[in-house]
């Protein structure tokens, strides 16, 4: 069963989020709250999971490929080592999508 909570809202529009709300959610000082109007009126509001960095939003994006480490994957984008253990432009190139194809 619900159980209504209630709080203020001030004249810039700020409102305090009651403690069972808090702790329900999970949510810490410093997080970020969504609030969403739903199509039958009521409102519904959940913590926001941000990334700490914008690092580790990348991260999110092209995660890495199961049992790879960050070495292993520029290794591979980079190419390998030519007879002379040359690497760089002219070495072999892949894109990201046939790296990220591979088994």
């Amino acid at each position: 069963m619900a159980h209504r909570q209630t709080s203020r809202l001030t004249k810039t529009g700020r409102v305090t989020v009651p403690k069972e709300v808090r702790t329900h959610l999970g949510s810490q000082p410093g997080d970020r709250l969504a609030w969403e109007v739903m199509p039958d009126g009521t409102v519904t509001v959940c913590v926001v999971q941000e990334p700490e960095t914008a690092f580790a939003a990348f991260l999110g994006i092209a995660p890495l490929p199961e049992g790879w480490s960050t070495e292993a994957l520029m290794t591979e984008l980079r190419g390998e080592r030519d007879p002379q253990g040359q690497t760089g432009p002219g070495a072999r190139v892949i894109s990201l999508e046939a790296f990220l194809d591979r088994e």
